[in-house]
């Protein structure tokens, strides 16, 4: 009877100790396959000068895409996130540039200076032209030119 009983015992550790590596190679290739390289660039328009506001986002060309996004800022420089995470993953990126143009009449009077707004094709994944390919081994600074609205 005991000898039953340590059978059992074996046998379940067997199953176990199998199941706890599947595992563990499941979630390790997921965290390599969402794992993320510093991204960073700036957006021009054809005449050089920086598109000043905005939101830029990556999508992934994966099966499941993921998105990354990144401020704008006055000099046209961004740096990309990804679920919080500074960097883009590796591979292929569609590019959108996002910006809200406010009523300048609504604010009270208050005029803002923030530059031209980039063509209206870049703000959908559908009609944007911009791509880029991130690499885990190179250096991912983007230079996109852009259109004027």
């Amino acid at each position: 009877m005991m000898e039953k009983c340590q059978q059992t015992i074996t046998r379940r550790s067997r199953g176990f100790a199998s199941t706890a590596l599947c595992l563990a190679l499941v979630i390790g290739c997921q965290e390599e396959a969402n794992r993320v390289y510093p991204a960073a660039g700036k957006v021009v328009f054809s005449d050089g000068s920086p598109a000043k506001f905005g939101i830029i986002e990556f999508r992934s060309l994966s099966a499941e895409p993921i998105v990354a996004r990144g401020k704008i800022e006055p000099s046209g420089s961004f740096q990309v996130k990804t679920s919080g995470k500074p960097g883009l993953v590796a591979g292929m990126h569609q590019v959108v540039i996002l910006q809200v143009i406010g009523d300048p009449s609504s604010r009270r009077g208050t005029i803002h200076r923030h530059g031209r707004e980039v063509a209206k094709e870049y703000r959908s994944y559908d009609t944007s032209d911009l791509t880029v390919e991130v690499s885990a081994d190179g250096d991912n600074y983007f230079n996109l030119e852009v259109d004027a609205n």
